[in-house]
């Protein structure tokens, strides 16, 4: 009898270790720069719409 997959601790290994073989890993980098991408653009928003917020407080404060 031969044993299951789910008692094979090696059969997912195989096949992650053949995905990075393929390629994966350039796909993850190529994910990480449009992340980064992502990231420093909604900081950018962030800092533009508090900035517009603290403006429009501080200006009704003002009068």
């Amino acid at each position: 009898t031969s044993t299951p997959e789910w008692e094979d601790p090696t059969a997912d290994v195989k096949r992650t270790a053949f995905d990075v073989k393929q390629g994966v890993g350039d796909g993850f980098e190529g994910d990480s720069k449009k992340l980064v991408k992502f990231a420093v653009t909604g900081l950018l928003a962030i800092i533009l719409v508090g900035g517009i917020i603290a403006y429009l407080l501080y200006s009704s404060l003002k009068k």
